[in-house]
């Protein structure tokens, strides 16, 4: 039952693209907490309005903004894992890099 409710509350304003990019993690997520479906779907709202914004906008430091990108990926790719010591030094490395690169 809580997962039609969380799929009433989640995928109507998703469209298609939510439907074949389904995320198992988060169907499970939201079925242990369906109240978390309405900030799940503001967040995906927000997303869509900052890209309608963002739209045919060059940015000014095109290299600038793809190392940022990378830095950005980087950063969740470390913390994407089991939260194992070698993880958490991992993450460290991380954002020791990314700090030296934004000071």
């Amino acid at each position: 039952m809580w997962r039609a409710i969380v799929a009433a509350v989640w995928l109507p304003g998703a469209g298609g693209a939510l439907a074949e990019e389904a995320d198992p993690q988060l169907d499970a997520a939201l079925l242990q907490c369906p109240g978390a479906a309405p900030f799940v779907e503001a967040d995906r709202l927000r997303e869509q309005a900052l890209a309608r914004r963002s739209a045919g906008i060059e940015p000014s430091e095109p290299r600038l903004r793809e190392q940022l990108l990378e830095m950005a990926r980087l950063d969740q790719q470390a913390r994407d894992g089991d939260w194992s010591q070698a993880m958490v030094e991992k993450m460290l490395a991380v954002d020791a890099a990314n700090l030296a690169k934004i000071r």
